[in-house]
C-alpha cells in the first residue's frame, strides 16, 4: 500500500496561496442537462438551476456566455482551461464511497444512469485571449484513484473522471468524450505530464495531458486548483494515434494481474464498451504452456506486438515507472491493434523520474511476459538492442529541455505551488543525470538474468538461488532484495518483507 502524508495548498483568486477553504454552497435544484442556448446567468444553459434566481451551486461560478454548440475549447493543446463543477453535497458523499480506493480507471464511468454519480453543472471556460464560458450541464463525474484516492472534502483534493455523455448522448468538449483530473499528490504536478511528453516524443502512444484549473462550490467560491488533466484510454485515444496504431483499437483492457490469470471475459476490464478477449485469453495458455526458455518469443509473436513490448520495457527502465505491468503486475492496459497483435501502453507513470517509491526500477521485468523473454537468448538479444535505440533517442530528445518547457508551461498559468521550484530542480537533475548513467548501465544487463527462483545477488551479481540471497550490509544499511540500502521502498518477487523492515530471500 502506499503511503503520502498530504500537504495542501490551493491558488485563490488564480494568482495568490491559501490554506483557507471554501465552505459548500447549499444545495439547489436539478441541473438537467446541456442546450443549445446562451445565457448570461451562470446557470445558462445547464437548465433547471433552482427557482426564482441563479442556482446557489454557481455561487461563484463563471458566467456562460456561449451555447455549447458554438463553444470552442481546445482541451489538450492548451494550458489553462477552466473547470468549474457545481455538485450536490448528497452526489459528493456518494462520490466519497463509492468505488473508494479502488483501481480508479477499471471502474470507469457508464455503467447506466441509474448508478451514475453527477454534478448539476460542468461550466468550462476556454483558455484564449478572449475566452468564453458554456453550461454543459449535468454530466457524471467520479471520485477515483488508489495511492492517490482522497475524498471531495473542503480540505481535499480527489481525483476526478468525467464522462460528459452519460446523460447526453453524444455531448462532448472539445471533441472529447472522457476527462481525468489528477490530482498530482504522489508525483507532483511535474511528474506524469513529462512522462506523458517522453513517450510521446519518442514515438510510443501515450495519452494527451495538459494543465488545468478545477473550481467547485465544494471549496467555495474563489478557488482554483491546478491539476493535470490527461486523456483516458477510450476510443477517443484509438482515434487520435491511429497513426502510430496502424488504425484503430479493436480491443482494450485495463486490469491488475498477469495475462495468463485474468479474466478476460470480465466487463469490468474492458475499455472500450465491448471487447473480445479470447485472442488474450490464448496469450495466456501459450504462455502457461511454454517453458521461459529459447523459442518464447517465436511462440507468442502472433500475439504480442514485440518491437513495441520491447521498447515498453527499456521506457519503464528509463524512466523508472515501478508500478507497472512489468515490475508490479499493476496498472496493466494492453491494447489490440488491427493486426490482432497487443501492446502494452503507459499507465500511473506520476510514479517516474525518480519518485521515492520505485527508485532503481531494473530492466529486468516480473510478469509472465518478462520471465520468458529474458530466457530467451535471442528476444533478450532484441531488447538489450531495442534499449540502445531508445537510450539514443531519448538523449536526443534533451529531456531536460523538455522539463524545462514544463516548468515554464506552469508558471505562464502561475500554478507553482510552495515547493514546486525545488521539485522541479529535483526532477530536471533526475533526467540529466539518467541521460549519463543509462548506457553503463545497461551493460549490466546484457547477460542473460537468471533464472526463477535463482537471482543475481550482491555486488558481484553471483547467480544463486534467491533464499541464499541474504547480502552482507554495512553501517546503518539493510538487506533491499538483492542489495543494500538505507531502507526498503519495495519487495520484489521472490523476495519477501521480514519484520525488521529488509526485504530477503529468507528471513531470520
Amino acid at each position: 500500500m502506499r503511503r503520502f502524508t498530504l500537504s495542501l495548498l490551493l491558488v485563490v483568486n488564480c494568482n495568490s496561496y491559501s490554506f483557507e477553504f471554501g465552505q459548500a454552497s447549499s444545495a439547489g435544484g436539478d441541473g438537467g442537462t446541456a442546450g443549445t442556448g446562451a445565457s448570461a446567468a451562470a446557470g445558462g444553459e445547464g437548465g433547471e438551476g433552482g427557482t426564482g434566481g441563479v442556482d446557489p451551486l454557481l455561487e461563484g461560478a463563471p458566467q456562460a456566455d456561449v451555447a455549447v454548440a458554438a463553444h470552442t475549447v481546445d482541451i489538450f493543446g492548451k494550458d489553462g482551461n477552466r473547470f468549474w463543477f457545481a455538485v450536490r453535497p448528497e452526489q459528493v458523499e456518494l462520490m466519497n464511497q463509492k468505488d473508494g480506493g479502488g483501481f480508479g480507471d477499471i471502474y470507469s464511468p457508464g455503467a447506466g444512469a441509474d448508478d451514475a454519480t453527477f454534478v448539476d453543472h460542468l461550466l468550462v471556460t476556454s483558455a484564449e485571449e478572449q475566452p468564453h464560458t458554456a453550461n454543459y450541464g449535468k454530466v457524471e463525474v467520479k471520485v477515483i484513484g488508489e495511492s492517490t484516492f482522497r475524498p471531495w472534502t473542503p480540505e481535499s483534493i480527489p481525483n476526478l473522471r468525467v464522462d460528459m455523455d452519460q446523460f447526453t448522448d453524444g455531448l462532448e468538449v472539445g471533441g472529447v468524450e472522457h476527462l481525468r483530473f489528477n490530482n498530482g499528490l504522489v508525483g507532483s504536478i511535474f511528474r506524469e505530464l513529462i512522462a506523458f511528453e517522453v513517450y510521446r516524443g519518442l514515438g510510443y502512444p501515450a495519452p494527451r495531458a495538459s494543465f488545468a484549473w478545477v473550481g467547485s462550490n465544494v471549496w467555495g467560491p474563489n478557488v482554483q486548483i491546478p491539476y493535470t488533466l490527461a486523456e483516458v484510454y477510450k476510443t477517443d485515444f484509438c482515434t487520435a494515434n491511429s497513426e502510430l496504431l496502424g488504425g484503430g483499437c479493436p480491443n482494450m483492457f485495463e486490469f491488475v494481474g498477469d495475462i495468463p490469470f485474468t479474466d478476460f471475459d470480465d466487463p469490468n476490464n474492458c475499455q472500450i464498451g465491448s471487447c473480445d478477449g479470447t485472442r488474450l485469453e490464448e496469450l495466456g495458455t501459450i504462455i502457461s504452456s511454454t517453458p521461459p526458455g529459447a523459442g518464447f518469443k517465436a511462440a507468442t509473436e502472433a500475439y504480442l506486438d514485440w518491437n513495441s513490448v520491447h521498447r515498453f520495457q527499456c521506457l519503464s527502465w528509463i524512466l523508472w515507472t515501478g508500478d507497472d505491468a512489468f515490475h508490479n503486475t499493476n496498472n496493466v492496459v494492453l491494447l489490440e491493434k488491427e493486426d490482432g497483435r497487443y501492446i502494452y501502453l503507459p499507465y500511473s507513470v506520476d510514479i517516474s523520474g525518480g519518485q521515492e517509491w520505485y527508485q532503481n526500477t531494473p530492466l529486468y521485468g516480473m510478469n509472465s511476459v518478462a520471465f520468458g523473454c529474458q530466457a530467451d537468448p535471442e528476444c533478450w538479444a532484441d531488447t538489450i538492442a531495442t534499449c540502445e535505440d531508445t537510450i539514443a533517442d531519448f538523449i536526443a530528445l534533451d529531456p531536460a529541455a523538455l522539463v524545462d518547457s514544463v516548468h515554464e508551461r506552469l508558471v505562464a498559468q502561475d500554478m507553482l505551488r510552495p515547493g514546486d521550484e525545488e521539485r522541479y530542480a529535483t526532477i530536471r537533475n533526475w533526467y540529466v543525470q539518467r541521460t549519463l548513467d543509462l548506457l553503463p548501465e545497461l551493460d549490466q544487463y546484457r547477460g542473460v538474468p537468471c533464472l526463477d527462483p535463482n537471482v543475481k545477488c550482491g555486488d558481484a551479481g553471483e547467480c544463486i538461488p534467491v533464499f541464499e540471497c541474504n547480502p552482507v550490509c554495512e553501517g546503518a544499511d539493510i538487506p533491499c532484495g538483492p542489495v543494500c540500502q538505507q531502507e526498503c521502498f519495495e519487495c520484489p518477487f521472490p523476495f519477501s518483507w521480514c519484520g525488521d523492515g529488509s526485504c530477503r530471500g529468507q528471513c531470520f
